[in-house]
């Protein structure tokens, strides 16, 4: 056996000792059905790899740190005769149960089957058959699943905020934690008249001093009905017309939500404006702009700068965490030279 023979044996032994440590402890008996047991321990700065049968290592490898393996025991010929052959299928082993472990959370009856009937074909004829991997259908399936059932989650701790705030203010009407969790709630779950009302209400116990983003939340809530029918997608979001409704009175809506949109975004940009809170006023004025003049090439300018204002928060985000990190790395090198200093 060459040099580079013996480091690809070790560095496929050392993966699948590593691999058999992550799988769940019940399931860590099946890669050793073969008769090669691989093993991988930490002895202060020193690893150790060995294999070999149940009882005793034909292989015995140690390493300092992330150094060379140094090999001090390798029963070359028994390994060959015994072992050597059996290293790939065990790989395949491994590899097989981490798949299925990732892909169903456990050792579907699927995979018992399929392990099952290799081994004994093994047993039998000696001819490793090999064992399949999960398919790129199945892996899609069970992310979407996987996917469906967080939403569904997310779904019903969301109705269980909505009926804890709604039973919130059948205490108090005037509530105003409980209306301004509703605002966001009912958002997500597309009820946009809900919305509508609960921004409404919080205006209304707001009066005396109220903000900014309630009105331009509402307004933009409007915008958002009025983009629905000029890009040509049906009746606005906030109403439901019956299917005969006629052009008047389509007519009629669509400039009622242009005029509740320019008055309440014109309210949100004139606070703003008043108390030197520049943050908004670029994104109010393209608002108003489509309120005041809707069209498809307005609406497409509007929605490009809010794109652009996300990207530039994540980059500004992404900036910010950087200069925390080569901060925190700067001071860490500062006092390992104050350390050597003294």
């Amino acid at each position: 056996m060459s040099e580079k023979d013996l480091d690809e044996l070790l560095e496929i032994l050392e993966e699948i000792a590593l691999f058999k440590s992550m799988l769940p402890l019940q399931l860590r008996g099946h890669v050793n059905a073969l008769g090669l047991y691989v093993q991988i321990r930490e002895a202060g700065r020193w690893i150790r790899l060995q294999a070999g049968g149940s009882f005793r290592s034909y292989l015995d490898a140690w390493r300092e740190g992330d150094g060379d393996w140094q090999l001090r025991k390798f029963d070359k010929g028994n390994w060959e005769h015994r072992f050597a052959h059996l290293v790939e299928p065990t790989y395949q082993i491994v590899d097989f149960l981490n798949d299925r472990v990732a892909s169903f959370g456990k050792l579907d009856s699927e995979g018992v089957r399929a392990l099952d009937h290799t081994l004994q074909h093994y047993k039998e004829t000696s001819v490793w058959l090999g064992l399949p991997k999960v398919s790129q259908e199945v892996m899609n399936k069970l992310a979407k699943e996987k996917a469906r059932g967080r939403l569904q989650e997310e779904r019903e701790k969301r109705l269980r905020r909505i009926a804890d705030a709604e039973s919130a203010i059948r205490k108090d009407p005037m509530d105003r934690s409980a209306w301004s969790s509703l605002e966001n709630l009912y958002y997500k779950e597309q009820r946009y008249t809900d919305m509508e009302k609960a921004l409404k209400m919080s205006l209304k116990i707001d009066a005396a001093r109220p903000y900014s983003i309630t009105y331009m939340q509402l307004g933009n809530l409007y915008l958002a009905a009025l983009s629905v029918s000029v890009r040509g997608k049906g009746v606005p979001i906030l109403y439901n017309f019956p299917s005969n409704v006629t052009a008047e009175t389509l007519g009629y809506r669509i400039e009622q939500l242009r005029e509740l949109a320019k008055e309440n975004l014109s309210k949100a940009y004139e606070i703003d404006k008043k108390n030197g809170r520049t943050v908004y006023l670029k994104e109010l004025e393209l608002a108003l702009k489509a309120a005041d003049t809707p069209s498809i090439a307005v609406f497409e300018e509007f929605d490009t700068y809010k794109e652009q204002q996300k990207q530039q928060e994540e980059n500004e985000s992404r900036q910010r965490l950087n200069e925390i990190l080569h901060g925190n790395n700067e001071d860490e090198q500062k006092n390992q030279q104050t350390q050597k200093d003294l």
